[in-house]
């Protein structure tokens, strides 16, 4: 079958290129970056053999067969992510995202009640890789030693042992299910149909508290409206927003906010290993954090007095 290369990008983590098959679908293939420092995970049986519902157009796929620890394909009906129709046109200019938004958020929440093991999985990929940078346990002089020192520097102390506590509570056994791992809104790929979309799964699969998939998505919505602030009102972000948490069935306080924040964090270290050294992008970052920190304890705060 002829194919035609619509999209390609990535970094030294994993690159992503987009075919476009000649029947009117797509393929997305997941090529294992050079500096990547393990392998996309292999899918339980019992997760690939879990029945999930379609919820609000949006669908769960574990691949292709015959995916290995370096490569990865789906083929779906969608060539575009809801991530490139954010960035592109901004929220305001599609409302579509928001019943799919909710549905992202109710098949995450299927994911975690179904009865699936999590003992013996390790925690996601990107869990690993946050613990490892906010313990230090890098070289001092590599990349990512680099950048947490300066990161370390720029937010304080304190805000630094508040992100290393809140990643300890994700990774502990207790309430532990298995989670996407990464439920990216760059895997949300949109179909023709603006109402369908499939969540391409499996790659990041591992143990951990819920809360770091919920505040994957919440992250990610933030970082964008965020990085986007002068394009858009606010209002469309809010809806994306609380039509996930509405499908996921939470609202989203102190804790959904405290993974968030570890989401955007992570996209920082990344950023910072995987694309390379950006002096402006690092500052704007760290006043970004320090910023959703110091809400966070205000919000606490508030929890505490009420």
């Amino acid at each position: 079958m002829k194919t035609a290369n619509l999209q390609e990008f990535g970094t030294e983590l994993h690159h992503t290129s987009v075919l476009a098959l000649a029947d009117g679908s797509f393929r997305w293939e997941y090529v294992l970056g050079a500096k990547a420092p393990e392998g996309f995970r292999q899918v339980p049986e019992d997760l690939r053999a879990q029945a999930f519902s379609e919820h609000g157009g949006v669908s769960l796929s574990m691949g292709d067969a015959g995916g290995t620890e370096t490569e990865r394909a789906y083929s779906v009906q969608g060539g575009c992510s809801a991530a490139l129709l954010l960035l592109l046109d901004g929220a305001d200019s599609h409302p579509e995202l928001v019943p799919l938004l909710r549905g992202l958020g109710r098949t995450l929440r299927d994911l975690h009640a179904a009865p699936l093991r999590a003992e013996g999985h390790p925690p996601p990929p990107g869990l690993t890789r946050l613990g490892l940078w906010l313990d230090e346990l890098y070289p001092p002089e590599s990349g990512d030693g680099k950048a947490q020192r300066f990161l370390r520097a720029q937010i304080g102390e304190g805000r630094w042992e508040a992100l290393r506590r809140w990643r300890t509570e994700l990774t502990s056994s207790e309430g532990a299910v298995l989670c996407h791992g990464a439920p990216r809104l760059g895997s949300l790929t949109v179909s023709d149909d603006p109402y369908r979309a499939v969540l391409l799964s499996g790659q990041d699969v591992g143990a951990a508290s819920p809360l770091f998939d919920v505040g994957w998505v919440i992250g990610e919505l933030l970082d964008l409206r965020w990085k986007l602030g002068g394009r858009d009102g606010g209002a469309a972000w809010t809806h994306l927003l609380g039509a996930f948490s509405e499908g996921y069935g939470k609202p989203a306080g102190a804790e959904e906010t405290r993974a968030a924040v570890l989401r955007i964090l992570l996209h920082l270290h990344d950023f910072l290993v995987y694309v390379g050294w950006n002096a402006v992008e690092f500052e704007r970052y760290a006043q970004f954090l320090k910023y959703l920190v110091d809400r966070i304890a205000a919000m606490e705060n508030k929890e505490g007095s009420e």
